[in-house]
């Protein structure tokens, strides 16, 4: 059976820029570059605090650790991320996949319904990979740690949530979207939901819980009332 851990070691990837700085996976070898600079350190950093996280948990992981997994000086990890929250917060973005769905000029003429189906698989899709699984391992941490929780919502949930305000907004400009709806508490409601789905019950709901939620609790909240009479 295939464990997280060797699941997390075979998906994790650096960036296209330097292919050559990956951690492998435990027990692989790992060819040492020497004087590596710039993007390539950097990705060889993240990627080992990621495995990190997964071997040894936010609780076990230290900056001494995530620098002798990459194969780097500790003073250059602390160089880049002061804190142990910031390069966790880094560790976690570099595995988040870009959703194509949150450039408003890829929108088109798509409904906003369409647009919030879209965006709520892409968030799905995304917890299925590594980023969810690392994301899992911090949900308990989060909650003890103000200063991670913080970094965590400004880092990865507030840009998410104003593109959906700018899909709302949009979505009064076209007349889809009652403009008391188009704020951040009404953009929170889907997100919140898939995350209580993933860290609350253990599971990533498939494309019908996501069409479920858009069009039983979503559509209902944002559309506009019909005139009276």
């Amino acid at each position: 059976m295939t464990t997280v851990r060797s699941q997390i070691a075979a998906d994790l990837t650096t960036s296209e820029e330097s292919p050559s700085c990956a951690v492998p996976p435990l027990g692989g070898t790992l060819t040492i570059r020497t004087r590596r600079r710039g993007l390539e350190l950097e990705s060889a950093i993240l990627a080992a605090a990621a495995q990190e996280l997964i071997d040894v948990g936010y609780d076990g992981l230290t900056m001494e650790g995530v620098a002798g997994r990459a194969h780097t000086g500790k003073a250059s990890v602390y160089r880049r991320w002061p804190s142990k929250q910031l390069l966790v917060l880094d560790a976690l973005s570099a595995n988040l996949p870009c959703p194509q769905s949150a450039d408003p000029q890829q929108w088109g003429t798509a409904t906003t319904r369409d647009m919030l189906v879209a965006m709520g698989n892409e968030m799905a899709d995304a917890m299925r990979g590594p980023f969810g699984r690392l994301a899992s391992s911090l949900a308990g941490q989060a909650v003890r740690d103000a200063e991670l929780a913080r970094l965590m919502d400004e880092g990865l949930m507030d840009p998410r949530c104003s593109v959906l305000v700018t899909l709302l907004e949009r979505g009064v400009s076209r007349g889809e979207v009652r403009p008391e709806a188009a704020n951040r508490l009404v953009a929170g409601v889907g997100p919140s939901l898939l995350l209580h789905e993933v860290f609350s019950r253990g599971r990533v709901p498939g494309r019908d819980w996501v069409d479920e939620v858009v069009d039983q609790i979503l559509m209902p909240i944002i559309t506009p009332c019909p005139p009276a009479g």
